[in-house]
Order: C-alpha cells, then structure tokens, then sequence
C-alpha cells in the first residue's frame, strides 16, 4: 500500500471529516452532491470493422456501498430506467462494510429488479463472498476469477472477471482466462485498477471513486489507488488495450462528494 493511501486510512476520517463539514456548512451539499448521479456515455472503439457488435451497450455501476447509502436505491433506479443497454457488469463493492451481508444484499437484489438485461459482477476489496450465492439465485452471475462466453443479438464475445487484489489479493487472470478462446473480443473487469498489459481488449474498474473529494476540476486530493492519476476516473488506454474507471455510483467512508459526480456509465462497442 502506497503512502497516501496507507495515512488515509490511518486518520480517523469516518468521524472526524462529517463534524468538519458540519461546522463549514457543506455536509448537506456534500450528500446532495452524493445523489447527483451522472450518465457518462463512453465509446469503447474495440471492434474490427464490419463486427455485428457494433452499436452493443453495456450499463457499468460500480462501487454501490449499498448498506451505507441506501438512498442511492431510488436514485439509480430512476436514472436507468429510461436507459437501453444489452447487458449489465457491476464491478464490485456492493457493501461498505465486511460482516455486513443482508443488507447489502437487500439492495442489490432491489436494484437489480430494475435492471433489464443479464447481469455479470465481480466482488470488491469491501465485499464478503458470502454475498454471493443469494445474488446469483437473484439472478446476478458473479465471475470469480472465470470467464463465460456472453451471446448477444449481435454475436458473442468474452467476459472475464478477476477477484478481488486489493483487501483479500485473490486475483488471479491466468486462471480467470484458463481455456479461453481470445481470438474474438475479450472484456475484463477487476475492481480495482492492476495494470493487466494487453490482457483484454477493454477494461473495465473502479474502486477509486474518482477521489471523491477533490479540488475544482475533479482533480482528486487522496485516490485511494497506487496508479498513476490518468487512471483515477474516466477513460484511458494501455497499449492496444482500452479502460474505463469508473467514479462509482456509492461513497466510502463519508457519504459526501465535492466536485466528483457520481456515475454510471453506458459503454458502446464501436470499430476502432
């Protein structure tokens, strides 16, 4: 863990920051702002010309913190709702806390009634993996480090996703894409930003919140991630290989936001 990071953690942050905001007068414009979703509409230029998955829309959310925001429910249920997407990927941390299960999971089986297309997820550094088998009876399929084939009206492509390498360091890709057939177009998703060069085509992550907090600008004051500040929100390319982190849709830790939009983003598969 790097330093900044580490004296994040360090500070008593989740009691001392709320009183801070409380005396400057911005904790309840913090939670406004926390509420204000965004739909980013990002083109992920992955296929060859002509491909018959051209025009295929994936809806991302990420970072839920469920428990510890449950007004979000309503929110993103009322911002996807007019929304037209062929497949739902939800990259991790759908609690905020570890030993808190059935309420996370009352969420998101709540969210995801108003998802209307197959939904993939993977698990983040805040999730138990005892969410697991009551999301996938709700339907949610979880990728743990595994790849499935996912067939589409327009053809098929691959879907991988790793487990979670920052809180329990469980990822591994070389299983997740053991006996995979990469010769068509392979999407991963990790919930936390590892530079994997060249593992897929597209990359999808999330886990930094974008900074949450941040100067004016979106520039962010802790990322909560060792990578460089180009991968801390939005898109961005490795190589041949293109990657998208999410800002998150929940808060951690304090449940404001300061000049860092929630999001929930709709990736089009378009020719490179």
């Amino acid at each position: 863990m790097d330093e900044t990071r580490d004296l994040f953690h360090r500070l008593p942050v989740k009691q001392v920051l709320p009183r801070l905001l409380r005396l400057a007068g911005l904790a309840d414009r913090g939670l406004r702002n926390a509420l204000d979703l965004q739909v980013t509409r990002n083109r992920l230029a992955v296929l060859p010309p002509g491909s018959r998955l051209s025009g295929c829309t994936i809806l991302h959310l990420s970072d839920l913190h469920l428990e510890h925001f449950p007004e979000l429910i309503g929110a993103v249920t009322a911002a996807i709702a007019p929304l037209r997407y062929d497949m739902c990927l939800l990259t991790g941390d759908f609690a905020f806390r570890h030993n808190v299960v059935d309420a996370a999971v009352d969420g998101v089986r709540e969210l995801h009634e108003a998802i209307t297309a197959p939904t993939y997820a993977i698990l983040g550094n805040h999730d138990s993996i005892r969410i697991v088998p009551p999301l996938e009876r709700a339907g949610i399929r979880f990728l743990i480090n595994e790849h499935v084939r996912v067939e589409t009206s327009g053809g098929a492509f691959l879907l991988a996703g790793v487990d979670d390498c920052v809180h329990y360091r469980a990822s591994n890709l070389e299983r997740a894409l053991e006996g995979a057939d990469q010769d068509g177009l392979t999407v991963l998703m990790n919930h936390a930003h590892v530079e994997y060069r060249e593992a897929a085509d597209a990359y999808l992550t999330g886990h930094t919140h974008g900074g949450q907090i941040c100067l004016p600008g979106g520039i962010p004051i802790m990322s909560n991630a060792s990578a460089p500040r180009r991968l801390i929100s939005g898109a961005w390319r490795c190589v041949a290989m293109q990657g998208y982190t999410s800002r998150g849709v929940g808060a951690s830790m304090v449940r404001v936001r300061f000049n860092c939009r929630p999001e929930i983003v709709l990736h089009e598969l378009v020719a490179r």
